[in-house]
């Protein structure tokens, strides 16, 4: 019945298309920055950047993520991110619809594009926030999204105020 109630209030919704943000967006985000941006504009362009890089859900794989000296399986924490010299390494707890969460390892991409290189941009982001550290505890989905939208709307992005952080991949 329930159901039935959220079908009959929908006639007439059309659903989006489908919109994706790809490597261009994220590139055009990162460089964006220039080269002394304030911590909160720069902790959002690699919050975006993490996302793409490990095909993360914002606010639950993302947002939470915690810098480590080394990542391992069963920490309380959900996301653990640690940097190696030739790689990057997230853990997550629970990674989507699958049991046991994911090792995720992504290397240094520099030939293809260095301005979104995991390795070199990422890794030293997250060594410079510091061990234990929260880099995007500031954020939370709602705030993501307003200031995906925003850099959207200043980068001339079609359609900027329908995307959302799930079209970031």
């Amino acid at each position: 019945a329930k159901a039935v109630r959220a079908i009959d209030k929908r006639r007439g919704y059309v659903p989006r298309g489908q919109l994706f943000l790809g490597i261009d967006v994220i590139r055009r985000i990162v460089s964006s920055i220039g080269k002394n941006p304030t911590a909160r504009v720069k902790d959002a362009a690699m919050a975006f950047l993490t996302t793409y890089v490990f095909l993360l859900r914002m606010p639950s794989e993302c947002l939470p993520i915690r810098v480590s000296a080394s990542v391992q399986r069963g920490s309380e924490h959900q996301a653990l991110v640690s940097v190696q010299d030739d790689s990057i390494t997230l853990v997550l707890k629970r990674r989507k619809n699958k049991d046991g969460g994911s090792v995720l390892v992504r290397r240094c991409w520099c030939s293809s594009c260095a301005v979104t290189c995991p390795v070199h941009v990422l890794g030293k982001f997250f060594i410079e926030k510091g061990i234990d550290s929260a880099p995007f505890d500031k954020f939370t989905g709602k705030s993501a999204l307003t200031m995906l939208r925003s850099w959207l709307q200043y980068l001339g992005v079609d359609k900027a105020l329908s995307y959302r952080t799930h079209d970031i991949r």
